[in-house]
């Protein structure tokens, strides 16, 4: 937000909204006072020792800033990893860059891009879907079923007591739970509206359960906690070649194989914790498959509806049968899949530029779905060159692999045990910058034939393998 005075979300009178300019300009030389202040980071939560309240930046040497007068208190370090707070307007920056509250006024704020231009914000950090809601052409949420009720047009109620009821469209549509500044719930979605009476507004809105329109923000993203559960695997790719075995008579059955595979404890127990710490969190979406025609068999994502963007695959398990293997040629990728290539921040300039490339392979049955696709370097997903133009084409150590392990499978009729995780730093965006994989090759009695238990592949445009 610019410098000048803010405009404020229905401040009670007049003078309530000088009182509350005073503070800030009074605020902002504060800061251009202490140019300490600009080093200040948001990391972990901190609050103050006399009064128990939150600091609005890191406890540093047992002080911090807190309080709209900003002075330097006593305070004691959480420990927490702090959450990254939405802004509201975002005019300038959608998160925040210090903690979210109320701070000495009667709505939340934060301060965004430098640390004299504030905004409001949500300090909520509850996560909660709201499942299959109709809303009216208008905008406004349904309270009850978009349906007839003996006319010829379709209708519902409203939770707006002006409007009791409105023509709505008979589509569902599930969303995070968002809060205005003031802390009330919204009744339907948070989002700059194109259409309806709330499209008048530039920036996010809501029908709020105070019965009026307010700016409105979805629920803090842990993005520190995700981080730090993201980077627990070692970048790594100290894995000998896949063995070649002789053709075997008799493949194993789907239902027969092992669901357990022996790989290497660290990875084991980083994938594990990191889908149970997942889980953990409410809206997260960890599904079970049981599609013998479908290697994959389980897969984590952190949906679209929590990031407020894209849907980002984290944790992809499959196991490779000859019955998976693909034979015809591969199927076009749905819309829905480019849409959200583009929404993770798809590099679609430059030779190295991104691909659609499947965390499980095309070539051993890996689904065009969002779940199996990412971003990936041209590089990384094909090789150097045009693809398949021998000589001058150089496969991808990814896509040689692929191909070794579906000549395995053909040889020997074996399976494979594959568990790929996405790495992201979601400080900076969307896009993964790499990709684990762990491999395991069995012989059709079920005995390991072959063991990777963490093959690292960056997904850095500038990397050469």
């Amino acid at each position: 937000m610019e410098n000048a005075s803010p405009p404020l979300l229905r401040s009670a009178s007049s003078a309530r909204q000088l009182w509350t300019i005073a503070i800030f300009l009074h605020l902002h030389i504060l800061i251009a006072a202490d140019p300490q202040l600009r080093y200040q980071q948001f990391t972990k939560l901190g609050y103050t020792l006399d009064e128990n309240k939150p600091c609005l930046f890191d406890c540093v040497d047992g002080r911090c800033r807190a309080g709209v007068s900003r002075e330097l208190v006593p305070c004691r370090d959480s420990g927490e990893l702090a959450p990254t707070f939405h802004t509201i307007r975002e005019s300038s920056h959608e998160y925040c860059l210090s903690n979210c509250g109320k701070f000495g006024t009667d709505y939340e704020w934060c301060y965004v891009d430098s640390y004299d231009k504030w905004d409001y914000c949500s300090s909520v950090t509850e996560n909660k879907m709201i499942i299959d809601r109709s809303f009216t052409y208008d905008g406004k949420a349904c309270s009850d079923e978009c349906t007839y009720r003996g006319y010829h047009y379709l209708w519902c109620n409203t939770f707006d007591r002006s409007y009791s009821w409105g023509k709505c469209d008979p589509g569902v549509f599930s969303y995070v739970q968002a809060y205005t500044a003031r802390g009330t719930p919204c009744w339907g979605r948070c989002e700059k509206h194109t259409s309806g009476e709330l499209s008048k507004h530039a920036y996010n809105v809501c029908e709020s359960s105070a019965d009026i329109t307010e700016g409105c923000a979805p629920p803090a993203l842990p993005i520190a906690q995700l981080n730090h559960m993201l980077s627990c695997l070692p970048e790594t790719n100290q894995c000998p070649a896949i063995p070649r075995r002789r053709r075997r008579n008799v493949p194993p059955t789907y239902s027969e194989l092992p669901r357990r595979s022996r790989r290497n404890v660290t990875f084991t127990q980083c994938v594990d914790g990191l889908t149970n710490n997942l889980a953990r969190i409410p809206i997260m979406s960890t599904t079970i498959l049981a599609n013998p025609n479908n290697p994959i068999f389980s897969y984590t994502m952190i949906p679209a509806a929590y990031t407020g963007r894209a849907a980002l695959p984290v944790v992809v398990r499959a196991r490779i049968t000859p019955a998976t293997i693909r034979t015809g040629p591969r199927r076009d990728m749905p819309s829905a899949v480019t849409n959200n290539l583009d929404a993770m921040g798809m590099i679609r300039v430059g030779v190295n530029r991104d691909e659609a490339g499947h965390l499980i392979g095309s070539q051993l049955g890996g689904v065009e779905t969002i779940y199996n696709v990412a971003p990936q370097t041209r590089r990384l997903n094909r090789g150097e060159g045009r693809f398949k133009d021998y000589p001058r084409w150089r496969p991808s150590v990814w896509y040689i692999r692929d191909e070794n392990i579906r000549s395995f499978i053909d040889r020997t009729n074996g399976t494979a045990d594959l568990t790929v995780t996405v790495r992201y730093d979601l400080t900076r965006s969307f896009r993964p910058i790499g990709f684990h994989v762990s491999e395991v090759l069995r012989n059709p009695d079920g005995s390991v034939a072959y063991e990777c238990p963490d093959f690292y592949y960056s997904n850095d445009p500038d990397h050469v393998e």
